[in-house]
């Protein structure tokens, strides 16, 4: 059942990529898989030192930190891309903008639905956790597949599991 939710609603984005167009898409869905490395990356070191500060929020801080600095590096890299990269004006094929806007687009949506497992994930099991749905780790599966392939340019040298971002 996730499987088919998850494959309506990328459905939905490579839509919306195909009326976008290939390069728009395709710089969304760089800057998007950027912004979740940046957060998984980051989240668990912040949510260290907020674990003492906020002792109520506990088991919900992973999660949070996880979207929030995955979402302010997104926003930082949009804001920037904006201010500094003048929009290209290259010229395809309408057929291959339009194809090539679908197929990055169902990536892209592909990666933030996993993204959004991830999430989920990292949530309390009494909460929501890995018993919402039993098609959950294969979805933020490929949000870590987005992580390994930043970490590739990144140099990492440790490899990158689910197990090791949603413990």
């Amino acid at each position: 059942m996730s499987l088919l939710i998850l494959l309506i609603l990328s459905a939905f984005v490579a839509y919306r990529g195909m009326q976008a167009g290939v390069y728009p898409v395709l710089n969304r869905c760089l800057m998007g898989a950027v912004a979740i490395a940046a957060g998984a990356g980051f989240a668990q070191p912040l949510a260290q030192p907020l674990r003492g500060l906020i002792p109520s929020a506990g088991p919900y801080l992973n999660s949070a930190c996880l979207l929030t600095i995955a979402l302010v590096a997104y926003a930082v890299q949009r804001a920037l891309a904006e201010l500094y990269l003048p929009e290209r004006q290259v010229t395809v094929p309408e057929y291959i903008d339009r194809i090539g806007g679908t197929v990055v687009g169902f990536l892209g949506g592909l990666m933030l639905l996993g993204f959004l497992a991830l999430v989920i994930l990292k949530l309390p099991q009494l909460a929501c956790g890995a018993g919402l749905w039993p098609g959950l780790e294969p979805a933020a599966d490929v949000a870590v597949r987005a992580i390994r392939f930043v970490g590739l340019f990144a140099g990492t040298d440790e490899l990158i599991l689910l197990e090791n971002i949603a413990p």
